[in-house]
């Protein structure tokens, strides 16, 4: 036996930020990990927000497609990972890979603008 037997050990910082978070979530237990896939799901809040808002179709129009269907990918990948429903995985890849879709359309669309006529 050791001296460390005989005392109560402390966690570590981040075990107690993760335990905090967890518990704030209503989940069992965090690794860094996970919080690590957490936290870019954040301004997934501030997103719903803004998507009931009166600017709703400016940030359609105006933010990149791109990073949209990325984002909503990734959101499919996290849900995936906290063993969401699988509908709702499923719904969310699908609208990434579409979002994703027509962001290659209207890239492809303007570099057809930008090629030389064929004569």
């Amino acid at each position: 036996m050791t001296e460390a037997d005989f005392y109560q050990q402390r966690p570590s910082y981040w075990g107690q930020v993760t335990d905090n978070l967890a518990r704030w979530l209503g989940l069992q237990h965090l690794t860094v990990l996970d919080v690590a896939i957490l936290l870019p799901l954040f301004p997934l809040l501030i997103i719903a927000v803004i998507v009931w808002m009166p600017w709703e179709s400016w940030v359609w129009k105006n933010v990149p497609k791109t990073i949209i269907g990325t984002y909503l990918l990734y959101c499919a990948f996290a849900f995936w990972h906290f063993h969401a429903h699988g509908w709702l995985v499923l719904l969310v890849a699908i609208a990434g890979v579409g979002v994703c879709s027509i962001a290659l359309k209207e890239i492809h669309d303007r570099r057809k603008l930008w090629q030389r006529p064929e004569i």
